[in-house]
């Protein structure tokens, strides 16, 4: 099955995150987002708001949980607005301290410095020296930084401690309209201590003060506003505060539902390529013809969402778990309150019938045979009046009950419209054999398809996480003879889905 030998990095370099543009956004509501930022700086430099950067510089933050896609939204962003700016500084500096963070400060605003002076812009090295310590207040000594390749040489020396004439860098920063911007990008800020994080942004305040200067911050803001709060002893509205004060203007990269499926079956299909077939399910009438990264994904869906809330309800005591409100609320999962509504409306008592379809389900019922509604066969979802539903949910991630078939033959529904089962006898086991279709494709995909609020997934699950799967799971498929039988299948891509998402969860 698995070759354990193969490993995938998936990690892109840095280089190549450095050539993104507008074309790699595959987000419509991000490209969007991006595209009104670069107006707002076209018109910065260029336009109606020329003179507001000659003045002073300008800081966004590029808002979002890790592996949201912070990174390539930002040098999209970069690399479309720069064809605008006459002879653009593009600075981009992990803030990943090796040592201390005042290391890192000093290692980048001697960049800065170096920079300017090579571009033959102007020369700020006798305010740099000065501006590192007051970036660094934990540190009596500045230093050089000389960087070969990954190698870092640092020479340290004393400096007085004087006031910085930000007045005098400010002055040789305007001298920059019309000849270049200036293109900070700080990454990583949000995965330093609390109080290497107010440090950067005290530095960062000091930057804003330099005209012509534009400053991008990828940062998962909640982790920024949690360690400005600890190490500043503020509450966490003024927390906020102190980052909105800071910062003129907010991207927010936010992960829909649509936006990880994109991410997942684009990555899935360009790795199994040719191998990405279009199968048909089913037999008889009732045929579905579904593409094998397609079927995936919603079969990864459908396992997140029962697994994640099964994880809430086995975190939270005992006489809580009672309340199935905690995971079939609309606001927790659409996908399972779907679900109850389907069984809720695929049973008929007193003999009425009704125009939804049962769903005809194989059970074996104490050793007898029948073909009975999903409504009957998971009883305690859909009613939710006793600890039943918690074993049910379990059983939903099994293979054997996603592999099961439902029958579609009429006769057999049309019984189940006035009865809750009927006998597996010879000829129902006939047409359940003619009319059978997977239970998960039939009932269950198409409640996948129209949901839109799954906050179990994308609460937990970023972009990074759906191409890692991707790819851990294409490696599962690499020599796989998929069966014809349609359970066979089934129960291989089932289980094959489960085992990946199960090790990659840990």
């Amino acid at each position: 099955m698995e070759n354990s030998s193969t490993y995938v990095f998936d990690v892109e370099s840095q280089e190549q995150l450095k050539e993104k543009t507008f074309k790699d956004i595959d987000d419509e509501k991000t490209l969007k987002e991006l595209d009104r930022f670069k107006t707002t700086i076209d018109n910065l430099i260029k336009g109606s708001q020329k003179d507001g950067i000659c003045n002073r510089g300008f800081v966004i933050t590029v808002n979002g949980a890790w592996g949201a896609g912070k990174s390539t939204a930002t040098w999209a962003l970069i690399n479309e607005v720069k064809v605008n700016i006459t002879n653009p500084v593009i600075i981009d500096r992990s803030l990943l301290p090796f040592g201390n963070v005042s290391e890192s400060i000093s290692t980048f605003l001697n960049d800065l410095s170096r920079r300017m002076r090579d571009e033959n812009l102007i020369d700020i090295n006798n305010e740099i020296s000065q501006f590192i310590l007051e970036s660094t207040p934990n540190s009596e000594r500045t230093g050089i930084t000389a960087n070969f390749g990954p190698v870092s040489i640092s020479k340290e020396f004393s400096s007085n401690r004087g006031a910085l004439n930000i007045q005098n860098l400010i002055a040789k920063f305007k001298k920059l309209k019309d000849k270049s911007t200036v293109i900070i990008i700080l990454d990583d800020l949000d995965r330093l201590r609390p109080n290497e994080i107010v440090d950067v942004l005290r530095m960062v305040e000091k930057l804003r003060l330099l005209p012509n200067v534009i400053i991008l911050l990828p940062i998962y803001k909640k982790i920024i506003n949690k360690a400005i709060a600890k190490d500043l002893n503020l509450d966490e509205s003024s927390a906020s505060t102190f980052l909105r004060k800071l910062t003129d203007a907010e991207i927010y990269i936010d992960n829909e539902i649509n936006d990880l499926k994109n991410t997942f079956c684009n990555t899935l299909s360009k790795l199994l390529d040719s191998n990405d077939i279009v199968r048909n399910w089913g037999v008889g009438n009732k045929i579905e013809t579904i593409k094998l990264s397609d079927l995936i994904w919603y079969l990864l869906l459908h396992i997140v969402v029962v697994h994640e809330s099964l994880n809430i309800v086995n975190n939270i005591q005992p006489n809580e778990a009672t309340d199935s409100k905690i995971v079939f609320n609309e606001d927790k999962s659409s996908y399972l309150r779907s679900m109850v509504i389907l069984f809720q409306s695929s049973v008929y008592k007193n003999n009425q019938t009704n125009s939804n379809y049962p769903y005809p389900i194989f059970e074996n019922r104490g050793g007898q045979k029948l073909l009975t509604s999903i409504g009957e066969r998971w009883r305690g979802i859909r009613d939710r009046n006793d600890r039943g539903w918690v074993n049910e949910l379990n059983s939903l991630i099994s293979w054997e009950n996603s592999a099961s078939v439902v029958t579609t033959d009429d006769s057999i529904v049309n019984q189940l419209k006035t009865q809750n089962s009927v006998p597996f006898t010879d000829e129902v086991s006939t047409k359940e054999t003619a009319s059978k279709i997977p239970i998960f494709i039939y009932a269950f995909m198409p409640l996948l398809q129209k949901t839109n609020n799954e906050p179990l997934l994308t609460s937990n699950y970023k972009r990074r996480d759906m191409n890692l799967l991707a790819r851990q799971i294409e490696q599962e498929l690499k020599g796989q003879d998929i069966p014809h039988r349609d359970e066979d299948a089934m129960h291989l891509l089932y289980e094959l889905v489960r085992s990946k998402y199960n090790r990659f969860r840990g």
